[in-house]
């Protein structure tokens, strides 16, 4: 459809393996469990692609354009690190395709302490939302999004383009959402000007399935 982001119709279900609840981190197990996810399928006219991998991107062509009075969007330069200030986090950042089973490449355990940006959402400071997930905990400890839970409205988010541009951006919406339940048009829907979300596991864990039952995703606008 044409007012949808090619991306916008993903089922994200990125688990983690740590609990995250009110804000309070806590070991499952008394022990770190490795990093998993569910399988996160594609839109039906995505290709696939690799990987966890600094490979070129694809770049999501934006179907809005922006109001008069936001931010001018940034060239289309692929990001390359992440950092969230208040929380002392970030990392470089992963390119994260899809696989051949048309399913998004997630960081797996070896890469939990790095996020990545999903190459089919737009590109950071591009109109639209792009995407950016990671893990909470691995089988080391604390994951790059370990606190993410904790992070406040007017927080903010930089992103380093390849090309050396710093982008800022400001968060105006943290959300806990049952991952049976998912927003895809509030998370993945066009926007008129460049956004930001942020997604990892969130909510209570379920013992019977060894996966927890929310999504944290954080929204943000880039910054004037």
């Amino acid at each position: 459809m044409k007012n949808r982001t090619r991306a916008q119709t993903i089922a994200i279900g990125v688990l983690c393996a740590c609990l995250v609840l009110g804000g309070i981190v806590a070991i499952v197990w008394g022990t770190h469990r490795p990093a998993h996810t569910d399988a996160i399928p594609l839109p039906a006219s995505q290709t696939s692609s690799s990987s966890t991998s600094p490979a070129s991107p694809s770049v999501t062509s934006p179907s809005t354009s922006s109001s008069a009075n936001s931010p001018a969007a940034a060239p289309l330069s692929p990001p390359s690190k992440i950092s969230i200030p208040s929380l002392n986090e970030g990392s470089t950042l992963l390119t994260l395709g899809a696989t051949a089973n048309r399913e998004i490449v997630v960081p797996d355990d070896k890469h939990a302490d790095q996020a990545g940006w999903f190459t089919g959402s737009p590109t950071p400071g591009a109109v639209g939302p792009a995407t950016i997930v990671g893990h909470v905990t691995s089988s080391r400890g604390g994951a790059v999004f370990y606190h993410l839970a904790q992070i406040k409205n007017g927080a903010t988010v930089t992103v380093t383009l390849k090309s050396g541009k710093v982008l800022t951006y400001d968060v105006y919406r943290v959300v806990s959402v049952p991952k049976d339940n998912f927003p895809t048009q509030a998370v993945y829907g066009n926007t008129t000007d460049p956004e930001l979300r942020l997604i990892t596991c969130g909510g209570s864990f379920d013992s019977a399935t060894g996966h927890f039952r929310n999504n944290t995703v954080v929204y943000a606008r880039l910054a004037a």
